[in-house]
């Protein structure tokens, strides 16, 4: 149908930038989506977030309870095209060296060996 988007990439590829907020269980897939497509981030400062997310290099971290601050990071986001590029580039680059499937799988590999030479040991 038109109109209609079908996967989360067709909505973010249509946004200007990308909104987290806190969450009890820490950021959500869609944050990393985002990221790696390359959108400015605009996120609550929390110790989920700040794990992905370096505060005016990956994107921008906001005290929840600072209305003014959220409203001055999406002008800045939004007024400074600059800005906003170098964020998404550098949200794209830590995530595709960081946080790849290929990380994910090299790092698991380590801790499964490093749990089996602790099995191993008297």
């Amino acid at each position: 149908l038109p109109g209609v988007l079908e996967t989360n990439d067709d909505l973010l590829a249509c946004a200007d930038l990308y909104i987290a907020l806190g969450g009890a269980g820490g950021p959500s897939h869609t944050l990393l989506q985002a990221m790696v497509t390359g959108l400015p981030v605009v996120a609550v400062d929390t110790p989920e977030h700040r794990r992905f997310i370096r505060n005016n290099e990956h994107g921008l971290l906001i005290s929840e309870e600072d209305e003014s601050s959220w409203s001055t990071a999406f002008e800045k986001i939004l007024t400074r095209p600059e800005l906003a590029a170098a964020l998404g580039t550098n949200a794209r680059d830590r995530v595709e060296t960081e946080f790849s499937q290929e990380q994910r799988v090299t790092r698991f590999a380590i801790l499964c060996e490093e749990l089996i030479a602790d099995a191993d040991s008297p």
